[in-house]
């Protein structure tokens, strides 16, 4: 395989090759963003939103939808990227995320550590100092169980992860409600409870659906794979004059459940 095709396909981890992004420089500010998850984000900050507006009757004070807004996202933006950090050696090792700027190797970690720690200290202390302390306090820790218990431990330790970790997913909503009345109550942990029940089942389906997708895609190379070589016994059978066998019989079979071209 070409060095092109190991650099475009971030490769380089399952062909052998030393894990080392401490002298990468080919990243661009697109890669930061990309460290950040932006559209789990947006999400996340969806979620938030909604919390505000359930907090109130009225509309929630303009200032605290900007700045909790804001907090929220940078510390979630700083969870993603130490996300990454992490798991920047399994990553290279799939294909659906071996693209990743730390998995490709085009980034050096140092400097995504830097980045991820910039967000998640600009995301509490805008909260400290515009929102809330008890906003801020439980954004941090909702920062830690993702970015450490969730992705550095149970990630590694349990399949039950996605349940376990699911509280620090499931937070937004409730750091919404927090950061317009300042305190706790029953009904944003319902609002985490919802969140929470409909996570595991979500990322669940995904997972079923990403691996249906990559046994159709691996049966589908089999069949190419098989037609080529096929082709091959063809092509010598008839520079060596054997007849070709009629009706189509040297055409590759098509295993069950493989899609069609």
């Amino acid at each position: 395989m070409s060095n092109a095709v190991i650099k475009r396909t971030g490769l380089k981890r399952t062909l052998g090759a030393p894990f080392n992004t401490e002298d990468a420089a080919d990243w661009t500010g697109q890669d930061l963003l990309t460290l950040c998850k932006p559209r789990v984000v947006v999400v996340m900050l969806a979620c938030a939103l909604v919390g505000m507006a359930l907090a109130t009757p009225a509309l929630p004070p303009l200032s605290t939808v900007i700045f909790g807004l804001a907090g929220i996202g940078f510390a979630a933006g700083g969870a993603a990227a130490f996300n990454h950090v992490v798991d920047r050696r399994l990553d290279a090792m799939m294909l659906r995320t071996s693209r990743r700027p730390l998995a490709s190797q085009r980034m050096p970690t140092w400097l995504a550590l830097a980045w991820a720690s910039l967000l998640s200290v600009s995301g509490i202390l805008l909260l400290l100092w515009q929102v809330n302390a008890l906003t801020a306090w439980l954004t941090l820790g909702s920062l830690i169980g993702y970015a450490l218990i969730y992705t550095a431990f149970l990630k590694r330790a349990t399949p039950q992860n996605i349940v376990i970790g699911g509280v620090a997913g499931a937070a937004p909503p409730l750091l919404g409600w927090t950061a317009v009345t300042g305190q706790l109550g029953p009904e944003p942990l319902l609002l985490l409870l919802i969140v929470f029940a409909w996570t595991p089942p979500h990322f669940w389906a995904l997972g079923h659906l990403e691996e249906r997708w990559v046994d159709r895609r691996d049966r589908q190379n089999a069949v190419t794979r098989l037609g080529q070589s096929q082709a091959g016994q063809m092509q010598c059978r008839h520079h060596a004059g054997e007849p070709e066998l009629p009706f189509g019989l040297d055409r590759p079979a098509i295993l069950p459940g493989a899609p069609l071209a």
